[in-house]
C-alpha cells in the first residue's frame, strides 16, 4: 500500500480535480485505489459522477467522533463505500468526510484535533487507520485529499500518513511562500523519522499561453530554490465546460490533452513505489533496453531494492538478472538467474519452447497453456510479447485474437500496440485479428492516430482489402495531403482496386522522394520507390532503388517488411521479391504479389 497526499496551500489549483483523475487513472491500469476525502471544510470526491455513493456514508469525521464518544477504534468498513457507477471498470473506493446531514458542521467543529492528539492517542488511531486500510481494502494506493493552508490537521495529511506528497501550487509568490514552510516541516519529519517521504512539485492551471515577457519563466526559477529543479508534472489550464460537470477525463475523455497530462503525472508519482510490480517491471525493462539513460546511482540503488523486496519472485528475479546482464554485469547477473530457476520460474523462452513442442506432436491444448503462461512471464515488455504471439501467428493463428486480447488489456499505450501489431504482419492469415486490434487504435484528437491509420491500411491491403484501406487513408486527408508512406499505401490500394495502375499517385510517391527524401531509407523503402518509378515509367530508376533495396538489407533485423507481399518477410524471402520486382522492371509489364488473387 503506497499512501501519497495531494496539498496545495492555496486553493483554486484543481488539486481535487487531478487527485480523482490520478486515481482513476491508475485503477484504469489495474490498480486497487482508495480515496481519502480530508479536505473537512470543503469536501467534494463524492460530489464526482463516476465517485458518487449509492447513499449517504459516513466518513472520516464519524470516524473519529465515534472513537472519541466510544474509545474504542471502529471498523473503517462502515465508514467506506465503493462506487457502482456503470462506468467505472475497477477496484476504488471512498472514505468520504462524512454524512453531509444538517449535524456535519457541528460534529466537525466538535473535534479538538490538539486534544485528540496529547490526551486521547491520535496518533495511535491513524496509525490503526491506515493498518485497517491495509488489512480491510489491500489498496495498492490510498489517496489524500488534504486540506488547504496551513491547518490543526495538516501534519496528518503531510507527514504521518504518506510515503508521498503531491504539492500543488500556481506559480505565484503567495504558493511559493506557503510551500516553502510545509517542505521544511517534510523534510523534517522524514530526517527525525528515518522514514524518507517523496515530495512530487506540481505547476497546476498554468495558463497555456505565450510568455512573451518571460513572466512565468521567472515565476518558476523563483520556485527552483525549493524544488530543487523543474516541476515533476505541469497541468494546464484547460477550458471546457466538462470541467463543471467534474469530468474525470482519464476515464470519460481519456484522448484529451487534459487526460494525458494526468496519465503523466500518475505515471511520475508511482515511479518511486518499488511495491508496485508494474512499476518494478517497467523499470527493469528500461534498464535493459536502455541501460545508461537514468544516473548510476539511481539505478543500483533501486536494483538493491527490488532485489531485497522480491528475493522470491522468479519472474522479478529473472528480469532483475537480465538488467544486471545489460550493465555487464555478468558475474551478479547469472547468480540472479540461478535464484530464479531454483525458485522454479521459467522464462518465456523456455515456455515458448515447450509450447513449439506440443504443436509439433498435435497437443494444440497443452502449447495454449504455455503460450499463456508464457504472456503472464512476458507481462507487458512488448518484445517478449512480440516472440511469445509470433510463435501463435506462425503455429496457431486460430488463437491469436485470445492472445491479442489478453495483451490489450494490460494498460500498454499506443506506441506499444503499434509496435506489437507490426511484429505480428508475418502471415497473411494473422492479418485479421491484428486488424481488430489496431481499429479501437483510431481516435480522433489521439496524437499517434495517424500511425495507428498507416498500420491499420498494412493490414488491409495486406488481405486485399483495397477498398477499406483507401477509405481509411484517406480520412488522413486528401491524396495531395498525405505524406509519402501513406501515399505509396493509397497507390496501391488503388491498384488493387481498379486492377490498373495509378501513374497519379505513384508520381506523387517519387516526387515526394525527390523533394524531401525520408531520413530512414531503409530496405523497404528503396524497395516501395523501385516499384513507385516503374510505376511512372522510369526503368532506370526502379533498378537502382532496387540495387539500394538489397544493399540496404540490415543483416541483423530478422525480418523486412515487404511492399511487394505486405508481409514481413526473411531476408532470403524479401530477396526474392527483389528478383520479382527485377523481372517486372525488365518485362515491362506484371504486378506485385499482393496484387494478384493468390500467394
Amino acid at each position: 500500500m503506497y499512501t501519497v497526499t495531494f496539498y496545495s496551500f492555496k486553493g483554486g489549483v484543481g488539486r481535487t480535480m487531478a487527485m480523482a483523475n490520478v486515481a482513476l487513472s491508475l485503477a484504469r491500469s489495474g490498480r486497487r485505489v482508495l480515496l481519502v476525502d480530508f479536505d473537512l471544510e470543503a469536501p467534494g470526491l463524492d460530489t464526482f459522477d463516476l465517485l458518487r455513493p449509492s447513499e449517504p456514508t459516513p466518513g472520516l469525521v464519524d470516524f473519529v467522533t465515534e472513537y472519541r464518544d466510544t474509545r474504542a477504534v471502529p471498523d473503517v468498513t462502515n465508514f467506506v463505500y465503493e462506487p457502482t457507477h456503470p462506468n467505472l471498470d475497477a477496484r476504488v473506493w471512498v472514505m468520504p468526510t462524512g454524512k453531509q446531514d444538517g449535524d456535519y458542521g457541528s460534529r466537525l467543529n466538535a473535534i479538538d484535533w490538539s486534544q485528540l492528539y496529547a490526551e486521547q492517542d491520535g496518533f495511535l488511531l491513524f496509525e490503526d487507520l491506515k493498518e485497517q486500510w491495509a488489512r480491510a481494502l489491500s489498496p495498492d494506493y490510498v489517496f489524500i485529499d488534504s486540506r488547504t493552508g496551513h491547518t490543526d490537521v495538516g501534519g496528518i495529511c503531510t507527514r504521518q500518513l504518506p510515503d508521498a506528497v503531491a504539492l500543488f501550487f500556481f506559480p505565484n509568490e503567495q504558493n511559493r511562500r506557503g510551500l516553502e514552510a510545509l517542505v521544511r516541516d517534510i523534510d523534517r519529519e522524514s530526517n527525525e523519522s528515518g522514514r524518507m517521504i517523496e515530495k512530487y512539485f506540481v505547476a497546476a492551471n498554468v495558463p497555456d499561453l505565450d510568455d512573451e515577457y518571460g513572466i512565468l519563466g521567472k515565476e518558476m526559477a523563483k520556485f527552483r530554490q525549493i524544488m530543487g529543479h523543474v516541476p515533476h508534472g505541469t497541468i494546464h489550464h484547460y477550458d471546457s465546460l466538462s470541467l463543471l460537470q467534474q469530468t474525470i477525463f482519464t476515464i470519460e475523455h481519456p484522448r484529451t490533452k487534459l487526460a494525458r497530462e494526468y496519465d503523466g503525472l500518475a505515471k511520475t508519482i508511482t515511479e518511486a513505489n518499488l511495491g508496485d510490480l508494474a512499476v518494478v517491471t517497467e523499470f527493469l525493462d528500461t534498464v535493459v533496453s536502455q541501460p545508461r539513460n537514468r544516473p548510476p546511482e539511481l539505478v543500483n540503488e533501486r536494483l538493491k531494492k527490488i532485489r531485497g523486496l522480491y528475493a522470491k519472485d522468479g519472474a522479478i528475479l529473472y528480469a532483475l538478472g537480465q538488467a544486471h546482464h545489460s550493465l555487464g554485469r555478468d558475474k551478479e547477473a547469472q547468480a540472479l538467474l540461478n535464484d530464479a530457476a531454483r525458485l522454479g520460474f521459467q522464462s518465456e523462452e523456455k515456455l515458448l519452447e515447450g509450447a513449439s513442442k506440443e504443436y509439433s506432436r498435435g497437443a494444440q491444448d497443452c502449447a495454449r497453456d504455455l503460450v499463456r503462461r508464457a504472456l503472464d512471464v512476458a507481462r507487458n515488455r512488448v518484445f517478449a510479447i512480440v516472440s511469445v504471439l509470433s510463435l501463435v501467428a506462425n503455429r496457431d493463428v486460430d488463437f491469436l485474437s485470445e492472445g491479442l486480447r489478453t495483451v490489450n488489456a494490460r494498460g500498454l499505450s499506443v506506441d506499444e500496440k503499434l509496435y506489437i501489431a507490426s511484429g505480428l504482419e508475418i502471415q497473411r492469415k494473422a492479418l485479421p485479428p491484428i486488424a481488430d486490434f489496431l481499429r479501437p487504435l483510431i481516435v480522433p484528437e489521439q496524437p499517434e492516430r495517424p500511425l495507428a491509420i498507416t498500420e491499420l491500411s498494412l493490414c488491409l491491403i495486406g488481405q486485399r482489402r483495397f477498398a477499406e484501406a483507401e477509405d481509411i487513408i484517406l480520412s488522413l486527408g486528401r491524396p495531395s495531403e498525405l505524406i509519402i508512406q501513406d501515399t505509396f499505401n493509397y497507390a496501391m490500394a488503388l491498384w488493387g482496386r481498379t486492377k490498373a495502375v495509378p501513374q497519379e499517385a505513384f508520381s506523387r510517391v517519387v516526387e515526394l522522394d525527390r523533394v524531401s527524401p525520408r531520413q530512414q531509407q531503409n530496405a523497404n523503402y528503396h524497395q516501395c520507390l523501385a516499384i513507385a518509378s516503374w510505376a511512372v515509367g522510369d526503368p532506370e530508376s526502379a533498378r537502382e532503388f532496387a540495387r539500394k533495396s538489397r544493399k540496404s538489407i540490415d543483416t541483423n533485423a530478422p525480418l523486412v517488411f515487404s511492399a511487394w507481399r505486405y508481409l514481413k518477410a526473411k531476408k532470403d524471402e524479401f530477396l526474392q521479391d527483389l528478383e520479382q520486382l527485377d523481372a517486372m522492371i525488365s518485362a515491362g509489364q506484371g504486378q506485385p504479389l499482393i496484387l494478384s488473387d493468390h500467394d
